[in-house]
């Protein structure tokens, strides 16, 4: 065993031990200065093999995998944390089912392409902005709504052709003039 007195690059200096340690491929926590640790060492070689007693209990801890990790289980894997950061230059994920519950989600994205067979919302209420939005729909588009307000503030085009307007009790035109024809 030994204490942690300094480090240099991926090396680390030992209490009473000549030349510097590495750490082991099975030691994945970082080492700290000041940590106590088990090392072994073999001819020049000397290794950490395990952070036995932190310098500073709870500090952050990090584990370094090195390059490529993998992480397996038979049933499942659970992370359970008051709070949870991931940062990556790209991200990628194949699930067969996702379920995911949120008291409030918010996202940045500069763009977002959502391709899919069915997309259904339910929700309570449901509100959109933006500087310009435009759907195009192959077939039927339907809308059905209790009420329906749509307005303009320059100008509405409906156009098809064939347009009709039915209003079962009142249809009213209102405006300084109105063509027909």
């Amino acid at each position: 065993m030994a204490r942690i007195t300094g480090s240099i690059e991926d090396t680390w200096l030992l209490d009473g031990v000549d030349g510097p340690a590495r750490r082991a491929a099975s030691c994945h926590l970082l080492p700290c200065v000041g940590d106590r640790i088990w090392f072994v060492r073999e001819g020049d070689d000397c290794f950490i093999t395990a952070v036995l007693e932190r310098a500073q209990p709870g500090s952050s801890r990090t584990l370094d995998l090195g390059d490529d990790v993998t992480l397996k289980a038979g049933r499942s894997l659970g992370v359970e944390v008051p709070q949870i950061r991931v940062r990556a230059s790209k991200a990628t994920a194949a699930l067969a089912e996702l379920s995911l519950f949120a008291k409030t989600a918010v996202s940045h994205v500069t763009k977002r392409t959502m391709v899919g067979s069915v997309l259904e919302r339910v929700v309570d209420h449901f509100t959109s902005h933006a500087q310009t939005s435009q759907r195009t729909v192959d077939g039927l588009d339907q809308l059905t709504a209790r009420d329906l307000d749509h307005r303009a503030q320059n100008t509405l085009c409906l156009g098809g052709e064939h347009t009709m307007i039915e209003g079962r009790a009142l249809v009213k035109a209102d405006g300084d003039q109105i063509h027909i024809g």
